[in-house]
């Protein structure tokens, strides 16, 4: 594999990795590139940053040896809306990627559901850590509140637990693992 940096330039062109980059990654406020987001912003959190993004992996972070999901949505989505969006969070069971398996479950021992909450399109800013916040539950919870739901929106998602910011992620996943 080639160890890229933005200087890496793309072999027979004039272009570099970083104009790539810039291309195809840039608008952050597309709900996969979000998810994606969301996920560098928990890892980066709990310093799990070390080895890059593995595309359909069991779990988006691993952190103390535990599993953790990552989930994002938000009121505002980047096509024209009439009105805002109800933030869903998706945790339905899944197959292991990868392995027969004839049973779905949920993999990761915590979930943390990002929230990008700004309500309005010209203020909304992805970059600004200060608009998210962070719903972090126990896969054990999930189970006993919201059984085989397959997604949860977000005012049940509130009678459970509450937001939390950026800087409190490490704390308080810290604080479910030696619970």
């Amino acid at each position: 594999m080639v160890e890229l940096n933005e200087f890496t330039q793309i072999k027979g062109t004039s272009k570099q990795i970083v104009d790539y980059w810039k291309w195809a990654y840039s608008n952050i406020n597309t709900n996969s590139e979000r998810g994606i987001f969301a996920e560098f912003l928990v890892g980066s959190a709990l310093g799990t940053l070390g080895t890059g993004r593995v595309e359909w992996d069991i779990a988006d972070v691993e952190y103390r040896r535990k599993l953790i999901e990552v989930k994002s949505s938000a009121f505002v989505q980047e096509w024209e809306q009439k009105k805002l969006s109800v933030p869903q969070f998706n945790i339905a069971k899944k197959y292991e990627f990868g392995e027969y398996t004839t049973s779905r479950d949920r993999h990761a021992q915590i979930y943390i559901f990002a929230l990008l909450f700004e309500k309005v399109r010209n203020i909304m800013d992805p970059l600004n850590i200060e608009q998210w916040e962070f719903y972090i539950l126990s896969t054990k919870n999930i189970n006993e509140h919201f059984g085989v739901q397959k997604s949860v929106s977000l005012k049940p998602l509130k009678n459970v637990c509450h937001p939390v910011n950026y800087d409190d992620i490490k704390s308080v996943v810290d604080e479910i693992i030696d619970n």
